[in-house]
């Protein structure tokens, strides 16, 4: 799937210097940090928050009423 994404200079400047140190290049470790971060932080943790969310707004309008 293809997405286009609006990037400061700074943070490309930062990723690219990173992706000479680590001998690949900017698209390959960008596309790389955004799979480990889909992994690590993924659908389970925004589950928990959609779900910590909905017990928020159930207690809110519960002490509206």
């Amino acid at each position: 799937m293809r997405k286009l994404l609006d990037l400061s200079d700074e943070c490309v400047k930062s990723l690219s210097k990173r992706a000479i140190d680590e001998n690949t290049d900017f698209k390959n470790l960008a596309q790389d940090i955004l799979e480990r971060e889909s992994k690590h932080n993924g659908f389970e943790k925004t589950k928990e928050r959609g779900q910590k969310n909905n017990k928020t707004a159930k207690r809110n309008v519960k002490s509206k009423e």
